[in-house]
């Protein structure tokens, strides 16, 4: 599956993974299992580990997301480290579109420090 997440306690955290090709149908798809799940579970913070996918988006795509994630009921309070090794450009532009709507998102090569900052 191209898409996984379990909850962490310890960090008290969603832990996800997103392989092979990502277009905004697979997003949509797997924010209609995750949403819920941080909702059930009160959580706000999401470990987003991208390092292995192909990103299929466009630019009008990445600018609008934050918002289609907010209208199917990601909470803006919740904290997003996103982990990257290729698309940082893009996945940086998808930190600016979010914060610019008050998001709390911010993109990572390292692991440590994505979690240290989710921790902190």
């Amino acid at each position: 599956m191209p898409c996984t997440f379990k909850y962490d306690p310890e960090n008290e955290c969603l832990m996800m993974t997103i392989e092979g090709v990502v277009d905004l149908n697979t997003i949509e798809n797997f924010a209609k299992e995750v949403i819920p799940e941080l909702q059930a579970r009160d959580c706000k913070k999401v470990f987003n580990d991208l390092r292995k996918i192909n990103l299929k988006l466009s630019t009008t795509d990445i600018y609008y997301l934050p918002q289609i994630l907010m209208k199917m009921g990601l909470d803006p309070l919740c904290k997003r480290a996103i982990l990257v090794d290729e698309h940082f450009d893009d996945v940086a532009f998808f930190q600016l579109a979010s914060t610019n709507i008050g998001q709390n998102v911010k993109v990572f090569k390292n692991p440590d420090d994505a979690m240290n900052w989710l921790n902190s």
